[in-house]
């Protein structure tokens, strides 16, 4: 089942709720974002360094999926920076949107993503 954009929407709280290190959800599309819950922890850099961020998000997301044919299904990407760290989880939506989690460490990574997985699961479910 393909996501629609109000279901993005409550993806997006779902997602930012699960943990208050979670700082924010964004679904991206075509370099934009198409739904976001961000708390007030969030980094929030300027328009234009924002769609940059999110361009390099679905280039990134995308890329290791031309290797699916021999590792399986990509679960998510991982991406850590000093001060913020992102996980990236393709849709498998028409639009090609990636849902990109921001979260501050400490955090076992893999727990998180099984979180966000299992959102993902019932947002679909609906």
């Amino acid at each position: 089942m393909v996501l629609q954009y109000g279901g993005y929407e409550k993806l997006c709280r779902a997602v930012r709720e699960l943990d208050p290190r979670v700082v924010g959800a964004w679904v991206i599309s075509h370099g934009e974002a198409v739904a976001a819950s961000v708390s007030e922890k969030a980094p929030v850099p300027n328009k234009d360094k924002l769609g940059k961020i999110f361009f390099q998000a679905q280039v990134m997301a995308g890329i290791p999926r031309t290797n699916e044919d021999m590792y399986g299904r990509l679960e998510f990407v991982l991406i850590r920076h000093m001060h913020l760290d992102a996980m990236l989880f393709h849709l498998d939506s028409g639009d090609e949107a990636v849902l990109a989690v921001g979260f501050q460490r400490p955090y076992p990574e893999m727990l998180l993503a099984g979180k966000v997985a299992g959102c993902i699961a019932s947002s679909r479910a609906q």
